[in-house]
């Protein structure tokens, strides 16, 4: 079966006579340029290669605004990303409030302010979100369950837990603030729910899980072994609303990969196999965290970074906050997304705590 490309020429115009480009383009490979997602397309033909020779080639114009990349003298498979994802919608699963100390970090030891701090930051969003793929319903994290905050003691199922809890944050937190209640008002079903993969498992972002029993549920592998640990709970995973009978739990691992774009990585996981969903590695507040890039015609890129960063400004800065498992690959992990920036001109960063989350998602996608 013929297998689809793409080829860009480096010079233009494109030749008339369109049958003389594939044997051009065989003669001199070197000339055809790395073009990065998005950029404006002029002088460019479509084919499809039939089995390894590049003159069996049948062409027709390539529209404006195809989506395309190139790698210096080889010419590489496109990824699928062209109108895979229909919408991006943020979740808030309640609010709450926590000290300025473990937001934006701070000189004095972690038990200290736990125990003294009465300075607090409120508002703070517990985002999840739900990309609606062509191939069904995908969900980035799934934030808290109300019983957080309406039955604290039988949640965490021990008094030092409640009073830790309580030291760390104050929730505001409804009935409907779950995510099941938050799908239907963003129109969606939770029964229509395909897949749902976890940032990390910490117990504000893996609530309510029983509601997806039916959904494929995807953890990094690193993450799991966290949660199994003795004594894990002190790290705030809970195990036994993670791990719950009928749960279709997925582990993953990252693999190398040769798409340009996340080369800063290493490695990533393609969620649907098409790279509009793609999972990269952004260890640091807890080693199993990863993020989320979403690429998709009509829309710009985007990055959720789950608790990589508490804001965006904090990450541009090189800010880190007052927790995390392993703050030196934290900064790492903040180089390689401003790297991934760089290589992805307006790439929108949201993290799941961010108060600007929800207004910067709305300003990116097309009314």
């Amino acid at each position: 079966s013929s297998t689809r490309w793409t080829i860009c020429k480096h010079i233009a115009p494109v030749p008339r006579n369109a049958q003389s480009l594939p044997r051009e383009l065989s003669h001199r490979a070197q000339r055809i340029a790395r073009i990065k997602h998005g950029a404006p397309v002029r002088s460019c033909w479509r084919g499809s290669f039939c089995g390894q020779d590049r003159d069996q080639t049948t062409w027709s114009p390539l529209s404006p605004g195809d989506r395309f990349f190139y790698a210096s003298d080889m010419i590489m498979h496109e990824p699928d990303t062209s109108r895979s994802i229909r919408s991006v919608c943020a979740g808030t699963t309640g609010t709450g409030s926590m000290h300025p100390e473990h937001r934006y970090g701070s000189r004095l030891p972690t038990l200290l302010w736990v125990l003294l701090s009465r300075r607090w930051v409120d508002g703070v969003p517990v985002h999840f979100f739900a990309i609606d793929h062509r191939d069904g319903l995908v969900l980035f994290d799934t934030g808290l369950d109300p019983a957080v905050s309406n039955d604290p003691r039988g949640y965490l199922g021990s008094a030092l837990g409640v009073f830790l809890l309580n030291r760390l944050f104050r929730w505001q937190i409804g009935p409907e603030d779950n995510v099941t209640d938050q799908l239907t008002q963003m129109g969606h079903d939770v029964n229509s729910v395909r897949k749902v993969v976890f940032s990390h498992l910490h117990f504000d972002h893996t609530g309510c899980i029983e509601h997806l029993l039916h959904a494929q549920l995807l953890a990094p592998r690193r993450e799991w072994q966290a949660l199994i640990e003795p004594n894990a709970e002190r790290n705030w995973y809970l195990r036994q609303h993670v791990e719950r009978p009928g749960a279709q739990w997925t582990l993953f691992d990252m693999a190398p990969c040769d798409d340009p774009d996340v080369a800063p990585f290493g490695a990533s996981f393609d969620v649907m196999g098409d790279h509009s969903i793609v999972l990269l590695p952004t260890p640091g507040h807890s080693a199993g965290s990863v993020s989320m890039l979403l690429r998709s015609a009509g829309m710009p890129p985007i990055l959720l970074i789950a608790d990589l960063a508490f804001e965006l400004d904090m990450l541009t800065a090189d800010h880190l906050p007052g927790v995390g498992e392993d703050f030196e690959a934290m900064r790492d992990s903040y180089a390689r997304v401003r790297a991934l920036r760089e290589r992805l001109p307006g790439l929108v960063i949201l993290p799941s705590h961010d108060m600007e989350t929800a207004t910067r998602l709305a300003e990116a996608l097309p009314a």
